[in-house]
Order: structure tokens, then C-alpha cells, then sequence
């Protein structure tokens, strides 16, 4: 099954803790990113047929992440990009995108990311 989620990727940040009176105040500073891509993403996967499908107990999980071209590449450098030969090795990290999405996914196509035993990503120019 191929999902498709339209935007630019988003990194899984750090959590951020800070003290309020007496206590120690936790908090995930997307908290709203990720509830905004559970509502796309629970739209995507209404139908029964999709749920189905996901009912499995494990999955094999591959995702692309599409980064935008920066604006200030010449010509030759930016062919070079969106033909593959020259790779997105710049920060956000894969490990934090797929963090990311991952925990966007937990509860909506998986109860989960234990379930998943192979997982692959890739960072690509669009």
C-alpha cells in the first residue's frame, strides 16, 4: 500500500522541558504538526478496504522524503539534483523524519511502530 503525503518533510524534534513553579514541565514541540498529519492521514485510510489491510501483525515500512531544491543552486547543479546524482546529505537526518512519521502513524495505521521489522528511508531532491 503507497501513501502520499503532500509538503515538505518534518523532523522529529526534542522535547522541551521547563520548570513551572515547583514542577517540571515536559512538552513535544509538534504536538500540532502531528495531530494536523494524523487528521490527513486517518482521511487517507477511511475506507474499510484500507483498514483492513492494515489489520497485519507486522509491516515493512519504506519511506521517501522529498526536499525542496534550494533557490540559490545554479542550473547544472540543480539537474544534477532532481536527476539523482548529486544526494540530499544535509540536515534533518532520516533517522528524524522517520521518527517523525512514525509517531504520526502510531494509532492510525498501526497500534505500534513495534510492529514494524524493516524499515528503509531515503532522501531525495523534488
Amino acid at each position: 500500500m503507497k501513501f502520499v503525503l503532500e509538503g515538505n518533510p518534518i523532523p522529529q524534534a526534542r522535547h522541551r522541558s521547563f520548570i513551572s513553579g515547583k514542577k517540571i514541565v515536559n512538552y513535544d514541540p509538534l504536538s500540532c504538526e502531528k495531530t494536523r498529519v494524523k487528521r490527513e492521514i486517518s482521511m487517507l485510510v477511511d475506507s474499510k478496504e484500507c483498514r483492513e489491510l492494515l489489520d497485519g501483525d507486522f509491516y515493512n515500512v519504506y519511506m521517501k522524503f522529498y526536499f525542496p531544491i534550494p533557490k540559490s543552486d545554479s542550473k547544472t547543479v540543480r539537474n544534477a539534483k532532481l536527476w539523482g546524482f548529486e544526494k540530499h546529505i544535509k540536515t534533518p537526518d532520516c533517522d528524524n523524519n522517520l521518527k517523525f512519521a512514525l509517531d504520526c502513524f502510531k494509532a492510525v495505521l498501526f497500534s505500534d511502530d513495534s510492529k514494524v521489522i524493516n524499515l528503509g528511508c531515503e532522501k531525495l531532491y523534488s
